[in-house]
């Protein structure tokens, strides 16, 4: 009983979690216009926004800072933040981007009996853009989020994310709706390109990655059925001077908890020339032996939980 409570409770936190964000946004917008009316000095509202989510990130190994922040009251209300950090707290990696603004979207929700957030961040000339919004149960969303020129080094999230310090220019669009607590109500596209893709020579979890240089790469995925379908999936192209170039297909059964979803997925990739001869590479290419392809590639079936997938040679 124990257990299946802690599971529930789990997956109602996995799929609530967008809508807690959204629901103290709407907090910081209706307290934010309190203090501003009452004439309550920026500073404040400053260190109180930072306070509260600190308060929410720091359960999660993540510590945000901020250069500074007021309140716009031009066209509408919005908050404006610069300088705006988050670190990991183990690793101390760090995301980072010159401006972040909220604002509430309010006119066309409403309409459908919803609450909409516009958020935008802004690194150099990149920026990631979108509009969120949800019912009050929290059992409807749309989220519609368009990248434009983001330098993945210059922001930190390759590093912040997987832990590996390089680079690569992304743009894109990611369309989703459905409800995140149940996975087989969610609809949508992703639609990505990678450009200038390079890992830092580094020594990672204790083996030492060569520098790794790929020209680009393409994900077209379709969410819809319960399912995540990997139209194109592709990093580098055979045949060309990439260090490393891969491709997958298949599809991913969507579960509520993302570790619990089911994959069926097959991956083909392989090395060049030039990276073979490095002493890691080399190393993992014999390791790899069982799933070499007459053509001197690698085919690898995936299938099960997320949590752990069961490789097999796909010869």
């Amino acid at each position: 009983m124990t257990t299946d409570m802690t599971m529930e409770q789990t997956e109602e936190s996995s799929g609530g979690g967008i809508f807690r964000w959204i629901g103290l946004f709407f907090l910081f917008t209706v307290l934010l216009l309190l203090f501003t009316l009452v004439k309550m000095p920026q500073p404040k509202i400053h260190a109180w926004i930072l306070g509260t989510l600190n308060q929410q990130l720091n359960p999660m190994g993540i510590a945000a800072s901020a250069e500074e922040g007021h309140i716009e009251l031009g066209l509408g209300l919005k908050y404006e933040m610069s300088g705006v950090r988050l670190t990991m707290t183990d690793t101390q990696k760090v995301l980072k981007f010159s401006r972040l603004e909220v604002a509430p979207n309010v006119i066309g929700p409403l309409m459908q009996g919803k609450i909409g957030v516009h958020f935008a961040l802004e690194e150099g000339s990149g920026s990631i853009v979108g509009d969120v919004k949800a019912n009050s149960k929290g059992d409807d969303f749309d989220a519609d989020i368009k990248i434009e020129n983001v330098n993945l080094g210059r922001l930190g999230i390759l590093p912040f994310a997987t832990g590996l310090d390089g680079t690569a220019d992304l743009k894109g669009t990611i369309t989703l709706s459905g409800s995140p607590a149940a996975a087989s109500g969610m609809t949508g596209k992703v639609n990505l390109t990678l450009a200038k893709i390079v890992i830092d020579a580094q020594k990672f979890k204790g083996f030492d990655i060569p520098r790794t240089a790929i020209s680009d790469g393409a994900f077209d995925i379709d969410v819809s059925g319960g399912k995540a379908t990997l139209n194109t999936a592709r990093l580098g192209k055979p045949g060309g001077t990439d260090d490393f170039q891969g491709s997958a297909s298949g599809d991913i059964k969507l579960n509520k908890i993302l570790d619990n979803s089911e994959a069926n997925l097959r991956l083909k990739f392989g090395f060049s020339d030039r990276y073979r001869q490095e002493k890691t590479i080399s190393l993992l290419d014999s390791l790899l032996g069982m799933f070499k392809k007459p053509d001197g590639s690698f085919g690898v079936r995936l299938n099960g939980p997320m949590y752990g997938m069961q490789p097999a040679p796909d010869l």
